[in-house]
């Protein structure tokens, strides 16, 4: 490739380059990126930082976090699903209809409450 004059993006300085290269340096390079990095905000803990476009979260810790959160809500929802099984091979064998079945346990449910005057 044919070497061209060209500005850098962050010093404004001309120089040789070719037609990939925007900086004049690898130190204007660094500086422009940390500078032209947005202010997000951490879906963790709400804390304000500065980062690329794709960053989610301030810190490992928050990540970290988030994971585990992510993780314990897989688990319950895993949970329930096999909860929801169990309940129809139950209705299965009874021989009730789902209608039926929410109908049985919600009388149940009321039957365990006590009214108080």
């Amino acid at each position: 490739m044919a070497k061209q004059i060209k500005t850098c993006k962050a010093c404004k300085v001309k120089f040789y380059g070719n037609q990939s290269r925007s900086y004049c340096s690898e130190r204007c390079k660094n500086d422009h990126s940390i500078y032209t990095r947005r202010e997000k905000i951490c879906l963790v803990c709400g804390k304000t930082f500065k980062a690329s476009s794709a960053a989610k979260y301030c810190s490992q810790k928050c990540k970290y976090e988030m994971s585990r959160r992510s993780h314990s809500i897989k688990k319950r929802e895993k949970e329930k699903q096999e909860e929801l099984e169990k309940r129809r091979l139950e209705m299965r064998r009874n021989g009730l209809s789902y209608a039926q079945m929410q109908i049985a346990e919600t009388k149940a449910m009321y039957a365990k409450v006590e009214v108080r005057k």
